[in-house]
């Protein structure tokens, strides 16, 4: 069964920062929760420098509706609602898409920082999703649209042309869950195979410690545990990109003639993919529907940013 991209991302997402190694709740760094995108209630947060709401703008080309949904932690508990974007027309056929969110938790300024902490909306997230249209790249979008966008505590990456993500966590368009990891570790700044191996030598006191704090990092020390020597060998080394032989999209974004406006959103396969002198990668395909495709000069050379994998 496959699993839904944005839903796997988001949820990636959500809980980094969830917990730290050692794990233990004794540790320095998992006495106090610490996670990107904290929401206070607003009095508090203005009273000691914190942020109480975010917002993020993205773009949708074509008509359509957007629906959004912002996710967030409180305590332990998942938690989602739906909330209304905003839509302003900045081009032909072209729509601004915007999302705020905000803690609307009533909180004085001289609650304590526990008390505040509590209230907080930990990681919060807005997810887009689009019916009828397309959501452009922020990451290079057309020049006369690259000022159209203003983000406050969130950056919004596509997970699919009709899916966006905005978290408090900087992503690429397209980021995708690497295959050969086995389940969430709360911190994406550490390779899967260090810190599996390194969870694997905590004493058995600590590990009795780190399941008492909570479900879910037990669950991640049980998965940990049962690796076995076959799991943590395929934790150890993955090449990323496009290969010969893959299936992808064309987007071309430098529409330098009229042949990156021919391809754009052609099914295409990897022949090749070749360095230049400049240290450049280059993605060499045929185009699928090209009745030419196994004749010379019809190869097409992309960046590696210009293709997606299907």
């Amino acid at each position: 069964m496959s699993v839904d991209p944005v839903e796997a991302i988001s949820r990636a997402v959500l809980y980094e920062g969830y917990a730290l190694y050692p794990y233990r709740p004794s540790a320095l760094k998992n006495r106090r929760r610490w996670m990107l995108g904290g929401l206070y209630p607003r009095a508090w947060a203005e009273a000691h420098g914190e942020r109480w709401c975010a917002r993020a703008q993205c773009l949708l080309s074509g008509s359509g509706e957007v629906e959004a949904r912002a996710r967030f932690l409180q305590g332990d508990d998942e938690r989602e609602v739906g909330v209304t974007p905003s839509m302003e027309r900045v081009a032909d056929g072209v729509w601004r898409i915007t999302v705020e969110l905000r803690n609307p938790a009533d909180l004085p300024a001289t609650a304590s920082r526990e008390e505040a902490d509590a209230r907080c909306l930990w990681s919060a997230q807005a997810i887009l999703r689009a019916r009828g249209g397309e959501f452009i790249s922020l990451a290079d979008p057309p020049p006369h649209l690259r000022d159209a966008c203003r983000q406050d505590g969130l950056w919004p990456a596509l997970i699919a042309r009709d899916a966006v993500l905005a978290s408090p966590v900087i992503l690429q368009d397209f980021p995708r869950i690497a295959p050969e990891s086995p389940g969430d570790l709360f911190d994406a700044t550490e390779i899967d195979e260090i810190l599996s191996l390194r969870i694997l030598t905590l004493t058995p006191e600590e590990k009795q410690q780190a399941r008492a704090s909570s479900g879910r990092v037990r669950a991640l020390l049980d998965r940990v545990e049962a690796l076995g020597a076959d799991g943590l060998r395929q934790l150890h080394g993955a090449i990323r990109g496009p290969k010969p032989g893959d299936q992808v999209h064309l987007r071309p974004t430098g529409r330098a003639d009229i042949m990156d406006l021919a391809l754009a959103g052609k099914r295409a396969t990897v022949v090749a993919v070749e360095v230049d002198f400049e240290d450049r990668t280059h993605v060499v395909v045929t185009v699928d529907d090209d009745p030419g495709k196994d004749l010379p000069g019809h190869r097409f050379y992309f960046g590696v940013h210009e293709v997606e994998p299907l």
